[in-house]
């Protein structure tokens, strides 16, 4: 005698098939407009005006505390590290408050900060060119999409989750092989907008280099 599937696992294989095939169907930039959706509309951050409080973490020193006060839509950016430094930008002007720092270095933190929290939803910037196709990738025995972006420095990868298309983890190679691993943990809720609140730091070679947690936010209206 046969054995005969029950209708309920036809069913059940059914609807994992059609799952698979309809992301199968997606085109990179759906997937990317689903992950927006998750974290948050663009429009939230590109209207974005407030401060986000972090406890920064690396093995050996003592955690380091920054504020940073983004103004996304007048290009403002100021960093606070207490004692250490305080400078920032308004579009392509520097200003430096306190420490020794020049603009170019307060440059690459704007670009740092406002590039990773600002993530999914600065893959939408007009530099940025998503791969052509969605890749498919695991880590840690967890199923993810990819997307690949190549910019002139270095490549990245994002990874997506199957469930619900958040953003878990991301990393970046240049062209020496270099590079860095990035994982992404819990959420936290900002004027409608979930970013994640704790991104850990690896080596290509699993070597932990720290933790950037966002400890607090503050809705301000003013500079």
């Amino acid at each position: 005698m046969k054995n005969l599937i029950p209708p309920f696992v036809l069913l059940l294989l059914l609807l994992v098939k059609t799952s698979d095939v309809s992301c199968q169907q997606l085109s990179p930039q759906e997937l990317l407009a689903k992950s927006i959706e998750y974290h948050g509309p663009s429009q939230f951050w590109n209207s974005y005006n407030g401060i986000l409080y972090f406890k920064e973490q690396q093995p050996g020193k003592e955690v380091r505390k920054t504020q940073v006060h983004i103004d996304n839509t007048t290009g403002y950016f100021k960093i606070n590290r207490g004692n250490e430094l305080i400078s920032g930008m308004l579009l392509d002007s520097c200003f430096v408050e306190k420490g020794d720092i020049s603009c170019e270095r307060t440059n690459i933190l704007r670009d740092y900060y406002l590039y990773l929290w600002g993530l999914p939803m600065k893959l939408l910037d007009h530099k940025t060119v998503l791969s052509k196709e969605i890749s498919y990738d695991t880590l840690n025995g967890t199923p993810y999409f990819t997307l690949q972006v190549n910019y002139p420095s270095d490549n990245w990868t994002f990874y997506l989750s199957r469930e619900n298309y958040s953003l878990c983890a991301y990393k970046f190679i240049k062209p020496d092989q270099t590079g860095e691993f990035i994982l992404l943990r819990d959420v936290v809720l900002v004027v409608g907008m979930k970013i994640p609140k704790n991104r850990s730091w690896y080596t290509l070679q699993d070597e932990y280099l720290g933790t950037d947690i966002l400890n607090s936010t503050e809705k301000t209206k003013f500079h």
